[in-house]
């Protein structure tokens, strides 16, 4: 709330996965393409981290493919490409995949160490450095070299490097912040120009218990988001950094008598120093009837009037991505043109 009364975040209504956008009347007789799986967990995290959810196996994932572009991996007309890394707080994930390495770290303990470098260094060197006729085997070395060495690279900068700010981290989310401010603290040390960082809170799914339960969601965000905002303003980077919250889908309006079931649209933020906030983007629905609104397909299920393409549409440009490479970082952008977001609508240019 102190963000947004600041100008520092922006609220996205009713946003969602979404195919086309479609009424209550075309998704129940089927005229209107909607996301496969839907309501389900797995189906539609894989929907949300690749944002393109007609075809969410055939891809890299969003914050993968902005990486890409932005080092020349997937656009060589990349005029000046920029040095780029992804880290997952939240262990291997579809959202950073790409052909661009992301780095997995510890919210403990931050960079995960090759344990018994000096000791297995020679044996290990001499397992990979022989040429295979698997390509398999090769990617898997080549990663392992990549990974091995980053390591060495993150531990001796990480290990003299500590935040200005306290954090609790009597939480994981508290500690995967603390742990994504030290990379950007080093992030002149590490010569990297753009970084993205993946953090993940899970347990929203309240089929029961969701008073006491979303209360103690919330308090950890917030705590978190709370000592990472204010390490941004230490160090000077809260101007040039992003925060997107994301999730699979929203809840059902009606509950189960304890607790709500799977939706479909829901209500996210973004927030940053360069965030055109203090406002509302996209349309709350007008009418959350079943009988006469145009949205609720059963239970407060509501239609998303927003897709995940047009709040990464800004992002991608303010981070970065070349306007000649927009629809390939995000392949159903012409699909939601009417639906976009611009730059200068969500960021401070």
């Amino acid at each position: 709330q102190a963000l947004y009364e600041d100008g520092d975040a922006a609220m996205i209504a009713n946003i969602g996965n979404l195919v086309e956008t479609m009424t209550s009347d075309e998704f129940n007789d089927r005229t209107g393409r909607r996301p496969s799986g839907i309501f389900a967990h797995n189906t539609q995290t894989m929907h949300a981290h690749t944002v393109y959810a007609a075809s969410p196996k055939g891809t890299y994932g969003m914050l993968g493919r902005i990486v890409d572009s932005l080092t020349g991996k997937s656009y060589e007309d990349m005029a000046e490409p920029y040095r780029a890394n992804s880290y997952s707080l939240a262990g291997t994930t579809k959202i950073l995949d790409g052909e661009t390495h992301a780095e997995t770290l510890s919210p403990t303990d931050g960079n995960i160490k090759f344990l018994m470098s000096d000791e297995l260094g020679e044996y290990v060197e001499n397992m990979t450095h022989h040429e295979s006729h698997s390509y398999m085997a090769e990617t898997y070395t080549s990663l392992f070299d990549q990974s091995a060495e980053r390591s060495a690279e993150l531990s001796a900068v990480l290990d003299h490097t500590e935040t200005m700010t306290e954090f609790a981290r009597d939480t994981n989310t508290n500690r995967a912040f603390h742990q994504a401010s030290r990379i950007i603290k080093a992030h002149n040390e590490l010569e990297s120009e753009r970084d993205v960082f993946y953090v993940s809170l899970g347990s929203f799914d309240h089929h029961t218990n969701l008073p006491a339960g979303l209360t103690s969601k919330l308090s950890e965000m917030d705590d978190a988001l709370g000592a990472f905002v204010a390490e941004m303003k230490a160090q000077g980077m809260w101007d040039n950094v992003t925060i997107v919250t994301a999730s699979e889908f929203g809840r059902t309006l009606d509950g189960n008598g304890f607790g709500s079931d799977h939706g479909w649209g829901g209500n996210h933020m973004v927030l940053g120093g360069s965030v055109k906030g203090g406002q509302i983007k996209g349309e709350y629905p007008t009418d959350l009837s079943e009988d006469t609104g145009v949205l609720n397909i059963g239970r407060g299920r509501i239609i998303p009037t927003t897709s995940w393409e047009a709040v990464w549409n800004p992002v991608a440009q303010w981070f970065g991505v070349d306007e000649a490479d927009m629809d390939n970082v995000l392949p159903a952008r012409a699909d939601f043109a009417s639906n976009l977001f611009s730059k200068d609508e969500l960021f401070e240019v």
